[in-house]
């Protein structure tokens, strides 16, 4: 016989945890072919896509205005019909032709992208995985919101917004601190 829960988990008065997350890096899911976890299901490697025979796969850094990027993970339904909603909202200061360009690059990724974001305790997590680069169900998170304004009054704040939603099975998970992120 197996029980469901075999784990405990206990906080400790000490553990100092900061909120927000500082950075992110997005690539499209057919950019990574495959994760490698480890027996706690950690992250421990990523195979990107080769250069041969179609483009290399790289991921592409994202840095959000401070303190205005952040990551949400909400569990629905009652097991073992379980799924998560991951949802990562950023905000980018002033409006521009570059910033325009990069947005509708995201809103052109059909098959959605992979995500990686690194918060202000310093973990990093992956998510927006599809169930042929990780055992779970899941689908690439896709660009489900923008808002680009330019305020009213000179003291208004002129900026971009995005929100990158997944939908999954799993929660995101830790990628080890030893795996470098392949970028341009």
């Amino acid at each position: 016989m197996s029980f469901c829960l075999n784990s405990e988990l206990l906080q400790s008065c000490n553990d100092i945890c900061a909120g927000g997350t500082e950075r992110f890096w997005l690539a499209p899911a057919d950019a990574l072919i495959s994760v490698t976890l480890d027996g706690s299901e950690v992250v421990t490697a990523l195979t990107m896509a080769p250069a041969v025979p179609g483009p290399e796969g790289f991921f592409y850094e994202f840095e959000g205005y401070q303190e205005t990027t952040g990551f949400t993970e909400t569990l629905t339904g009652e097991a073992p019909n379980t799924s998560y909603e991951q949802v990562l909202n950023a905000v980018f200061r002033c409006r521009s032709q570059e910033k325009r360009n990069v947005i509708e690059e995201l809103r052109s990724c059909a098959c959605g992208v992979v995500v990686i974001h690194l918060e202000a305790s310093g973990k990093r997590f992956i998510w927006g995985l599809n169930s042929a680069q990780v055992g779970s169900i899941g689908y690439g998170a896709k660009l489900t919101g923008n808002e680009g304004t330019s305020g009213v009054v000179l003291g208004d704040t002129n900026q971009e917004s995005i929100t990158l939603t997944a939908r999954t099975t799993a929660k995101a998970r830790e990628l080890d601190a030893a795996v470098v992120i392949p970028t341009t």
